[in-house]
């Protein structure tokens, strides 16, 4: 046979395998995330009193309110009129930050078994690595939030709720303190983490939740906003007040006290709240509201209050 030929189909078997170590070590997709906010006038006083924040991808444009909904607006009125359209943008409409792109081929359950693939693959080469056969190991799971005000009859799309991507669980160290890993994490003696390293893609950070105070109407209905916001940009606003003084929480008083902060951010002067801020407090999950946020993490609380761990990406 042609000795070319061979060489030829060589290459071609080299190459493939090639491609499939990279492949199975190839980290995950991001996907940006955006948050935008809509404002909820009183029916009985018809001013506004209420704000609500909602998250999308950026491929997935949220559905817009309809024309008959007079107490739910979520876009500049001032710019573009009272009539909402999908061409324009949210109230507010800026990027929040970076998830697993939950589409992505390994991040589905393509099997039907129940797990994402991605926990699967992770869980079988710490098995094969360690020679053991241990049970699922469950690191990524899915955050799905609403894009949009759930209102009977205010939304021409489908749904209010849009599955955004992947999250990682928090992570303890032998003293039970939480932490979110990074490259330096992922280049230990630690197994477990250098197979995730492979996954990730980069440093992760912590993923926090908080509400504000309740908004109480005149027609006796009250509201609260949930704020989703990432480590990065919390540190250089949160506080907790004592004494009567604002003080920046480090990494101990943060699992201890009551944290706040104002939203908007303004990075410059975090400690005063403008008339046109919001104070939120930052608490576990099944903490918020009333009845608690289902995230899907079903790990141990972080004493911190972190629910996830998510890619680190650029300041906003």
């Amino acid at each position: 046979m042609n000795i070319k030929k061979y060489k030829l189909i060589y290459f071609i078997i080299i190459m493939n395998i090639f491609a499939l170590k990279v492949q199975a070590k190839a980290s995950l997709p991001l996907s940006e995330i955006k948050k935008y906010k809509c404002l909820f006038k009183d029916n009985a006083t018809q001013l506004l009193n209420a704000q609500g924040h909602y998250y999308f991808l950026t491929q997935h444009r949220p559905p817009i309110i309809s024309t008959n909904i007079q107490d739910t607006i979520c876009h500049d009125t001032l710019v573009y009129g009272n009539e909402d359209h999908y061409l324009y943008p949210r109230l507010n409409e800026k990027r929040a930050f970076e998830l697993w792109d939950s589409n992505c081929i390994k991040c589905r359950d393509q099997n039907s078994d129940g797990q994402l693939d991605v926990n699967s693959e992770i869980t079988k080469r710490y098995n094969d690595a360690v020679g053991s056969n241990s049970s699922y190991i469950d690191i990524f799971f899915k955050l799905v939030w609403p894009d949009a005000p759930a209102i009977k009859g205010a939304l021409k799309g489908i749904s209010t709720k849009q599955e955004l991507g992947l999250i990682m669980i928090p992570f303890f160290d032998s003293n039970n303190n939480s932490f979110c890993p990074t490259k330096k994490d992922f280049q230990s003696n630690n197994l477990l983490l250098n197979i995730i390293g492979d996954y990730s893609g980069g440093d992760t950070q912590a993923i926090y939740m908080a509400d504000s105070n309740f908004y109480d109407s005149d027609s006796g209905k009250t509201k609260f906003d949930i704020l989703l916001s990432v480590k990065n940009d919390l540190k250089r606003v949160w506080f907790y007040f004592e004494n009567g003084r604002f003080h920046t929480p480090d990494e101990e008083t943060i699992k201890t006290k009551t944290i706040h902060f104002f939203h908007p951010f303004d990075f410059k002067s975090p400690y005063i709240q403008k008339s046109y801020q919001t104070m939120y407090t930052i608490r576990h999950p099944h903490n918020i509201g009333q009845s608690g946020v289902q995230t899907g993490n079903t790990q141990p609380l972080s004493s911190d209050r972190r629910f996830g761990c998510v890619p680190v990406s650029e300041k906003i």
